[in-house]
């Protein structure tokens, strides 16, 4: 029976019933429809107010992080006024703030220099902490703020003698926070290292000194010590922020005070005006004197709100069951019995096909489809299960209407179309694979396959099935890099390493080394195994190997025989590893022959060299006493000669007798000195704290009486304590300040300098003079034992001082050079390391 005819068998009260009952279910499923919009909005409401409190809670936390950095950094210059550059960056390397908070362009300090004080700064920084310090920009302002350190130096540098208050900003900063004692925020400008971008503030917040009053502003103004400058790029330190929520509709604005163009620090509008906002919201920051306003926009549009997945489904559900209900409805009213029993027989059937379809589509691993090719209308998708929303991230009717909206690489969208065509010509099944992009997030893998049915119609539909094969992707690859860095570090290594089969032994793979090493081509069918190369016993050596396959990792020391018959001594280091599903022993070898002859020989070198010392201890023994006594006993006789038989001793004879004692005492200044020299490595003392300064106070002392005969003046600046030999240290400083006072200029009072500069690794300390000089080409002569640049008659000593004054710095891991003008004077240079040997030698 056609409708026609059934709607003809229809009263008007039947027609009337049908269309309220029609009219009601459609306004009720209206009404479901629009409180699961009202439901959708108010969760995207709620996602929109926490992602943009995240936000801003997350800001104000970190700027209240840098006030905390600062007011520590200024607790601790108040402490440590001349802090190293080296200490600084220890300080910024610990507060995390360079590594752990992006948008962080350095952490300065800068100096309160007044006008009067500008020569003397500029020379104290020189001598301290950077020797070609300069101030900039050029001329001199009062008072001054002078960047002096800043951390991280590398990135930084340019920023080091730069006058802030030349900078009206800056300077403007610096001052509200001098005054007040708090930090204060800069307006916006460029900082020295962020290449123009003028998005960027100074954190300014004030050092006093710790034993000023601070109560008043006026106080405050006389304590200043100087400023800590934290530069901020606000772009970078907002952006890392709003980067970590994952919202890409939500859109955020920042501005340094009111809420205008000029104000604006940071953001973009990229998704619209404000006013095409579904949501828009402010948040107020007061921070460090100044405001800042934050505003957040959601752009989600109301259709995306209507007709979403869920109110759409739920419409269409609804309309679905109205039509249905009206549809039954008619049915019923036409003929009750024939009604039921059609409706019951269609209802079964679609019911069995809908629960067979989403039974089959539910329990695939992928998006099932049919691709629809025409003969002569254009191809697309006819059908694609619900999948695809959670795959793809896109509804299936959206790919139903277009087939374009699939988020494949640009290179496979192009070709799919003509794959399709291609499939639907073949009898084979069809497979294709490709990269695919779902909505907002990373880069995937797809593979379709699909096999092709032609209709009565011409038409051939192609069902199949979209899987994603990413992680099969990653295991390929990941496999593939460890293969790679496997024969990499297995082929290149200089190191001989061969592969072993452990149930029979053989020699899987060998590298070149291990070839080169054995003389073997170990890629041969007649190639030996281990068993042959190896001289250890056959049972040890597969319960080794077994032990090593196992999961051990083994070391011992073995004998190998090469393939030239001679025999080594190896280390071998053995244990497992898994490749194509098998297990194997990775053994690396170290040729130890050669070694065990240099400590053979080594030892025997050692007891030598012991027997050596001996006879030199026993040497010092004899020059300390029995060379000594005969020079004694000669002195002696000859002065006694002299007086008993002086009134019968012409002038000759006295002074020949004057010239033997006199060459017995020098004979025995130098024995002296000698043994001194050979004591320097063998009997001087540990190592332990030495101040300098109480040293060269010691050697002044001791050179009292030569300071006063020669009017010297003798100045030293402050100098360093050092892990050294105290006494030693005196004799060194002793000597080249003695030799500053016999090698002077006549008719010139002699004036020793004494100063020390620091370097990252060592201590370098001067002794300078302004002596008679020397000439360049004697400047390694006089540090050799016994070495002399003028006559005894002119210039007395036993020509050791220099010698032994390198001796001693060199057993400190130092070293010793001269700098000199002939006719001004003479600077001796020597080093001494921060960190001393363990052992002095």
């Amino acid at each position: 029976m056609n409708p026609s005819q059934l709607l003809r068998r229809l009263r008007v009260g039947q027609i009337s019933f049908l269309a309220t009952l029609l009219t009601l279910a459609l306004a009720v499923s209206t009404f479901i429809w629009w409180a699961e919009v009202q439901r959708e909005e108010a969760t995207a409401q709620a996602d929109f107010e926490r992602n943009t409190d995240q936000v801003f809670n997350a800001l104000s936390a970190r700027l209240d992080t840098f006030q905390a950095v600062l007011r520590a950094g200024a607790g601790t210059w108040a402490e440590h006024p001349e802090m190293s550059a080296n200490e600084w960056n220890t300080f910024v390397q610990r507060s995390l703030l360079d590594a752990g908070y992006p948008g962080v362009d350095g952490l300065a300090v800068a100096v309160a220099v007044a006008e009067n004080q500008h020569q003397a700064f500029v020379a104290d920084i020189r001598r301290r902490l950077w020797r070609d310090f300069t101030v900039r920009p050029d001329g001199i302002r009062d008072p001054a703020a002078i960047i002096t350190h800043i951390a991280p130096l590398a990135r930084s540098g340019t920023a080091i003698g730069f006058d802030i208050a030349s900078h009206p900003a800056r300077w403007l900063a610096a001052q509200v926070a001098r005054d007040s004692g708090q930090s204060t925020l800069s307006a916006p400008l460029t900082l020295l290292v962020t290449n123009g971008e003028s998005r960027s503030f100074l954190l300014v917040h004030p050092i006093y000194r710790s034993d000023f009053p601070t109560a008043t502003v006026d106080q405050r103004r006389k304590a200043l010590f100087g400023w800590l400058l934290l530069g901020l790029h606000a772009p970078t330190l907002i952006g890392n922020l709003v980067d970590k929520v994952k919202d890409p509709l939500l859109d955020i604005q920042v501005y340094a005070g009111a809420v205008t163009d000029s104000n604006q620090i940071y953001g973009v509008d990229r998704l619209g005006t404000p006013g095409s906002a579904a949501f828009t919201t402010l948040r107020i920051l007061d921070f460090a004197g100044t405001r800042w306003t934050l505003r957040a926009h959601h752009h989600l549009p109301r259709s995306a709100l209507w007709f979403g997945a869920a109110p759409l489904t739920l419409l269409g559900i609804c309309v679905a069951l109205s039509l249905a209900l009206t549809a039954a409805a008619l049915l019923l009213l036409i003929s009750r019995e024939q009604s039921r029993e059609l409706a019951t027989q269609a209802m079964g059937q679609l019911s069995r096909t809908e629960r067979t379809l989403a039974g089959v589509t539910a329990s695939a691993p992928g998006t099932v489809f049919q691709w629809l090719q025409p003969p002569d209308a254009p191809p697309g998708f006819s059908f694609v299960s619900p999948q695809s929303t959670l795959m793809f991230g896109i509804p299936p009717e959206d790919l139903i209407a277009d087939w374009r909206n699939l988020p494949f690489a640009p290179e496979d969208l192009e070709h799919w179309a003509q794959a399709m065509a291609k499939a639907a010509l073949s009898s084979d099944s069809w497979q294709m694979e490709g990269r695919y992009h779902p909505f907002g997030g990373e880069t995937h893998w797809w593979k379709g396959s699909a096999a092709a049915a032609v209709g009565e119609d011409g038409a051939t539909a192609l069902n199949g099935i979209f899987v994603d094969i990413t992680d099969q992707k990653d295991v390929q690859r990941e496999l593939a890099e460890r293969e790679q860095t496997y024969r990499e570090m297995f082929e290149r290594s200089s190191a001989v390493k061969v592969l072993i089969d452990p149930e029979n032994g053989r020699v899987v793979d060998a590298n070149a080394a291990a070839q080169a090493y054995y003389g073997y081509c170990f890629d041969k069918a007649a190639a030996p195994g281990i068993q042959q190369v190896s001289l250890m016993e056959a049972e040890p050596l597969s319960a080794v190997m077994r032990r090593s396959a196992n999961g051990e990792q083994q070391f011992f020391r073995s004998r190998h025989r090469l393939a030239s018959g001679e025999v080594r001594e190896v280390e071998v280091h053995m244990g497992p590893v898994r490749m194509h599903g098998r297990q194997y022993v990775h053994v690396i070898v170290h040729d130890v022959t050669d070694r065990e002859r240099y400590q053979a020989e080594l030892m025997e070198k050692s007891a030598k060299l012991e027997a050596s010392n001996a006879e030199l201890e026993q040497f010092s023994y004899v020059a300390s006493h029995d060379l000594q006594e005969p020079l004694r006993t000669i002195s002696s006789f000859l002065q006694l000669l002299e007086r008993r038989y002086t009134d019968k001793l012409d002038a000759d004879g006295r002074e020949f007798i004057s010239f033997a004692v006199d060459a017995a005492a020098r004979q025995q200044a130098m024995i002296q000195d000698l043994l001194e020299y050979s004591r320097v490595g063998t009997r001087g003392r540990p190592f332990a704290p030495t101040d300098m300064d109480k040293a060269f106070a010691i050697a002044q002392v001791n050179l009292t009486s030569a300071i006063a005969d020669s009017a010297a003046t003798l100045s030293s600046e402050k100098l360093p304590q050092v892990m050294a030999d105290q006494v030693q240290m005196v004799s060194l400083l002793q000597n080249l300040m003695g030799n500053a006072l016999k090698y002077r200029r006549q008719d010139v009072a002699p004036q020793i300098r004494v100063w020390a500069v620091e370097e990252p690794e060592r201590w370098v300390i001067a002794v300078a003079d302004n002596g008679i000089g020397i000439e360049p080409q004697y400047f390694d002569r006089i540090f050799l034992v016994f070495q002399r640049l003028h006559t005894r008659e002119k210039f007395g000593g036993t020509g050791i001082g220099l010698a032994l004054c390198r001796k001693i710095v060199h057993r400190h891991g130092g070293d010793i050079w001269v700098e000199s003008e002939v006719g001004q004077g003479t600077t001796f240079f020597f080093s001494l390391p921060k960190k001393p040997l363990t052992e002095p030698c």
